[in-house]
């Protein structure tokens, strides 16, 4: 019997101790071969006791420590020095609980094809009440996940929530997530940039994760700095992914209905919710932003039919 590829999973944690007991209970469980994966938690620099809960409840579990809090984003690229050289990199968020074949349908799918090179979970979010799994553009080119195909199927993108990424294309890649970034629409960038060298993005609905979620819908007072920050890196990155991932004439196209998008919802916010980072995201519009290696070379008529396809 051929041997299992060897599967690293990586988990960020930041006061995460009301749900990591879960989250790794459920890891426990996998029918996966225990000696072909290994879970690691990279720690944001926590305060709430959830390192030292892993350390004493799940001993398998590697945990390493930072010095301060990196965010999602550059704290998954520096966990990539602490795991193994296995062939699969798995992301996983750490409010999350994955059924018992998770893994084993993830591999299944990276498995079915050399130009596979990104698989997602089904993510059945509790918060939200709503499945979540393939990412597409709607009729307005703006990013949203969803889920309706009940078997495996290529899309634009997959939720960095549950992630598996082959290690050929975060070497072809030379980056991770875009540490600048910090939160939010990383995993679109990610799965943009994959699909542009010529990998294949799948979604997997065989594999399922229930995801908790974050961010309470009526905050309390001393959450709402938080909160406008995590608006302001929704709107900022995802002008960021379109001023990245393509080139003239295409971005100026396809600034015309973001801008308007973008611009109507920051209004409305700073108007009703005292949002006051609103202005502050829209001169993101006009920001310098980095190209990504390569995207000179894409013919446009490849980066439309990725957009639409």
């Amino acid at each position: 019997m051929q041997e299992k590829p060897f599967c690293s999973v990586l988990i960020v944690n930041f006061n995460g101790l009301h749900h990591v007991n879960k989250c790794f209970s459920s890891l426990a469980g996998l029918d996966y071969p225990k000696d072909r994966y290994e879970v690691v938690m990279v720690d944001n620099s926590s305060t709430d006791g959830s390192v030292d809960f892993v350390r004493k409840h799940f001993p398998w579990v590697k945990v390493h420590e930072f010095d301060k809090n990196y965010g999602f984003a550059e704290g998954n690229n520096r966990g990539l020095q602490f795991l193994k050289r296995g062939e699969y990199v798995v992301f996983l968020n750490n409010d999350t609980m994955v059924r018992r074949d998770w893994l084993s349908e993830l591999v299944k799918a990276a498995d079915a094809s050399d130009d596979v090179g990104i698989c997602g979970s089904k993510m059945l979010d509790q918060r939200l009440k709503a499945d979540i799994g393939e990412g597409r553009m709607n009729l307005l080119v703006v990013p949203e996940i969803i889920s309706r195909h009940t078997e495996t199927s290529e899309c634009f993108f997959v939720s960095g929530g549950s992630m598996l990424v082959k290690r050929e294309v975060l070497n072809r890649l030379g980056q991770c997530f875009d540490s600048e970034f910090v939160a939010y629409f990383e995993d679109v960038d990610l799965c943009w940039r994959a699909r542009l060298a010529g990998y294949k993005v799948l979604y997997v609905p065989s594999s399922e994760v229930v995801h908790k979620g974050g961010v309470l819908t009526k905050p309390k007072p001393e959450q709402k700095p938080q909160i406008n920050r995590m608006k302001f890196y929704h709107y900022r990155n995802k002008i960021w992914s379109f001023r990245k991932n393509t080139r003239a004439p295409l971005t100026q196209l396809l600034m015309v209905p973001l801008a308007a998008v973008t611009v109507l919802q920051a209004v409305r916010m700073t108007v009703f919710e005292g949002w006051d980072l609103g202005i502050t995201a829209l001169k993101c519009m006009f920001s310098e932003k980095r190209k990504s290696a390569g995207i000179e070379k894409v013919p446009l008529k490849k980066q439309l039919s990725l957009l639409l396809g």
